[in-house]
């Protein structure tokens, strides 16, 4: 990465775009249409918005490190149902953790082509990613990888946690934009909370640090994460 080094590592719950495309794939053989295929215009389905939320919580939040792996090494990630159900715990218990809220930033993209769009939710995952060097543990397809590299004890203290979520739905969401106050980036949650598995097109959450003993000053946190502004 080059401006952290190993400082900070990074959990993913979720690669869900290839959860639901792997999933409906092996529906499609099946005669379903896939999710992400054109051929649902007859429906009236055949747009995407993409949405990325972000939120900065202080340290005492640093538990909800530990529900998202809990999370990431449960759920169901090879259904639309499971990614729902993911999306939904996910968005509680930062509902959950408002308190500790600092930062935010909501972005919407569309309306679009499935196509663009299942392109828009992999480059804004993959953009995700290559902020940090190591992944502590990823998600996708019913299976669970973590690394194999020892965990980081921090040289500094953990003063801020940052979770981000991308999803990509078939139906627009009013309320995902950028955040003015805490109050506003609840509504954004609130809203996450409740999308339902019909309309979910795919889904990733990343969380950092991963590593209950690792460090993430104020510096590391505007320094890799320059969008999110204060609340």
């Amino acid at each position: 990465m080059g401006l952290m080094g190993s400082l900070v590592l990074l959990g993913i719950v979720g690669l869900g775009t290839v959860a639901v495309m792997r999933a409906i794939r092996r529906a499609t053989r099946r005669g379903t249409p896939s999710a992400w295929s054109d051929d649902d215009a007859d429906e009236g389905l055949d747009s995407a918005h993409v949405y990325q939320v972000q939120v900065g919580l202080g340290r005492s939040a640093r538990h909800i490190q530990g529900r998202l792996a809990d999370f990431a090494s449960q759920g169901d990630t090879s259904s639309e149902a499971g990614l729902a159900e993911l999306l939904r715990q996910t968005a509680l218990e930062l509902l959950r953790e408002k308190d500790s809220i600092r930062y935010g930033f909501a972005e919407a993209s569309g309306p679009m082509s499935l196509t663009n769009g299942e392109t828009k939710l992999n480059a804004a995952a993959m953009a995700e990613r290559a902020r940090f060097e190591v992944e502590r543990i990823r998600v996708a397809d019913g299976s669970v990888r973590r690394a194999q590299t020892a965990a980081t004890v921090g040289a500094e203290a953990l003063e801020y946690l940052v979770v981000t979520v991308i999803v990509a739905t078939r139906a627009p969401l009013a309320r995902i934009q950028a955040p003015r106050d805490r109050e506003s980036l609840e509504a954004v949650l609130s809203e996450l909370g409740a999308i339902s598995a019909n309309i979910l097109l795919g889904l990733e959450v990343v969380w950092t640090p991963a590593d209950p003993e690792d460090s993430f000053t104020e510096t590391d946190l505007m320094t890799t994460y320059p969008e999110l502004r204060s609340l």
